[in-house]
């Protein structure tokens, strides 16, 4: 492939010269002809000689349109894996920072850049064949051409180098407001749920023209320096007319000086060269500014690449035993969130015993789903350690660890485009996956009932702007999330307000069906919802990053702090008045 760019570039540098030399010939000879002192099988020669190039070069072209179109498809395909592994590789706190998410967010919307970037070399190499053969020409015909016409080639490379500096600027500086850009025009025009709320808040209108403001503000300063490059490229081009003009009079000149011995022919075949050298001029001028606006970009991919995952991997990590949940420990555990001010977790210890239920509660930024995420290790605490049975978590298989668990955050993600069995088999593995696990999922979950309603049923797809598809309600998509977290068997269970979308009744059989599964296997559930919580075999209150409680739900109340303070503020809500 890269041999067939190389070949193709040198064809096209040197294929307009060989035409413009095929015409000069023929026009000398057909002129010869009328004249009555030359062959006629010397024009028609050089006729079928110009047929034969210009089919070569038709079919050249469709060639290369093919090759340099499956180079493109494999091009990209290997840059989007690589930049979507590297994206995958790097730890939830990258994430936490704004500069990496616009870093992203540019090497996402410029990711072809580079594949352009290739395509300009071949470019470049072509148009310096082309300007390398026809300056070769006019050197040995007169070399001050070339000087002249450089001189109308080069400012137009300023003048493009310029624009490109000044439009990278211009992304740079308003990256954020292109961002909030892109989330308005997604609320208006790709996001059912948004709409609806807007409609029913009544700012829908005001989105609208929030986005239509932004869009003519940022349009109208690109706009801008478009203009600026655009006038500088105007008087540059007026040079370049002038100069083509005044070199063509001069070889008309020289025909006619010379009467004959500086033929139509040749006048022809030079003015071909000079303006195949102005041409292929301009086009390394062109793309070489190309490469520059793409090199801008590549700058932001390698960049991107150069970041490394800050959570130490080990090599050769310790795999868990497959058949039996680990015990769990918080060692005087604190965090704080890389962009924030103070910890959210403050010395926690606890211990969570093979087999055991665990329940957490507290109110909201108490730091609960901090602390799964750190069980999770999407972080690594600023202080302490989580270990897993005598096991430092740094030091486990991240893989064999992730196999034992089934969880359920709150903010789980809704797969809508897939079906209803690719959302609850989602990352198991295809062996593995058999209708009978299926059907016990969906069971487990309580969502057998309305999956059955589905038109599709088990494939019905969830996203209603696709062909058939369907949406569901926040509670049949919190059971699926449910069916999900159940279908992996997992040997322990972590589960971030798994009922908050769930009715009452669903909710008490869900929560039976729950804790009854997993005899024997560990589970944490996080929970505002205390009849879910006092199942638990032990329960740990969280209160401003530390654990102020722990004990089982009488224990806790016989305590009468801090739980029994939530626990009847909540059953307060339940008494009826009078």
């Amino acid at each position: 492939m890269l041999f067939f760019r190389l070949g193709s570039a040198a064809v096209r540098g040197l294929l307009p010269l060989g035409q413009a030399y095929i015409a000069g010939q023929l026009i000398n000879g057909l002129v010869a002809v009328v004249a009555g002192s030359g062959p006629t099988d010397f024009v028609y020669g050089y006729l079928i000689l110009g047929a034969v190039v210009l089919l070569l070069e038709r079919a050249f072209q469709e060639f290369s349109s093919y090759y340099d179109s499956r180079f493109e498809i494999q091009f990209d395909q290997v840059l989007e894996r690589t930049v979507l592994e590297k994206i995958l590789s790097l730890d939830q706190s990258y994430y936490e920072k704004s500069d990496f998410t616009t870093l992203v967010t540019k090497v996402r919307e410029n990711l072809y850049s580079l594949r352009d970037f290739v395509a300009q070399l071949t470019n470049v190499l072509a148009s310096l064949i082309g300007v390398a053969g026809s300056a070769a020409i006019l050197a040995t015909f007169n070399p001050y051409l070339l000087i002249l016409i450089g001189f109308i080639v080069v400012p137009f490379t300023i003048v493009e180098l310029r624009q490109n500096k000044q439009m990278s600027e211009y992304w740079d500086h308003s990256s954020d407001q292109w961002r909030l850009h892109t989330f308005l025009r997604w609320s208006l025009f790709g996001s059912l749920t948004s709409l609806k709320e807007l409609k029913l808040y009544r700012a829908d209108q005001r989105f609208l023209n929030r986005f239509l403001d932004l869009s003519t503000s940022l349009e109208l300063s690109r706009l801008t320096i478009r203009r600026r490059g655009q006038v500088g490229q105007f008087f540059v081009q007026l040079a370049g007319v002038a100069s083509d003009l005044g070199i063509q009079a001069w070889l008309i000149a020289r025909v006619i000086a010379t009467r004959g011995g500086f033929g139509i022919g040749d006048f022809q075949f030079y003015r071909g060269v000079i303006q195949n050298f102005g041409s292929e001029m301009s086009s390394l001028a062109f793309a070489m500014s190309r490469l520059q606006e793409s090199l801008i970009y590549i700058n932001d991919y390698f960049l991107l690449m150069s970041y490394e995952p800050r959570l130490s991997q080990p090599r050769r990590g310790i795999r868990l035993d497959p058949a039996h949940p680990p015990i769990i420990r918080f060692d005087h555990v604190s965090f704080r969130y890389p962009t924030a001010h103070r910890a959210i977790l403050n010395d926690v210890s606890f211990e969570l015993r093979a087999g055991e239920h665990l329940a957490i509660v507290g109110a909201n930024g108490a730091g609960k789903t901090t602390l799964l995420k750190l069980l999770l290790r999407l972080y690594d605490p600023t202080a302490g350690r989580v270990f897993l049975g005598d096991q430092p978590l740094p030091s486990v298989d991240l893989t064999s660890w992730y196999e034992q668990l089934g969880f359920l955050f709150q903010d789980f993600e809704r797969f809508g485009p897939l079906s209803v069995r690719d959302n609850i088999t989602l990352g198991a593995e295809s062996k593995s996956a058999t209708n009978q696990r299926l059907a016990q999922a969906i069971k487990f979950a309580d969502a057998k009932s309305f999956i059955d309603a589905l038109p599709a049923g088990i494939d019905q797809i969830l996203d209603p702007s696709f062909k058939g598809g369907t949406e569901l309600s926040g509670g049949q998509w919190q059971r699926l999330a449910l069916a999900r977290s159940f279908y992996r068997a997992p040997n322990v269970l972590i589960l971030d307000e798994p009922t908050s979308a769930i009715d009452a009744a669903t909710e008490h059989a869900i929560v039976h069906r729950l804790f009854k599964a997993q005899t024997g296997k560990s589970m944490i559930v996080v929970s505002h919802r205390f009849s879910t919580v006092r199942r638990a075999d032990r329960i740990i209150v969280l209160d401003r990053g530390k654990v102020v409680e722990q004990g089982t739900h009488r224990e806790l109340i016989r305590f009468g702090g801090r739980y029994k303070e939530l626990f009847e503020l909540q059953a307060e809500g339940y008494k009826v008045d009078g």
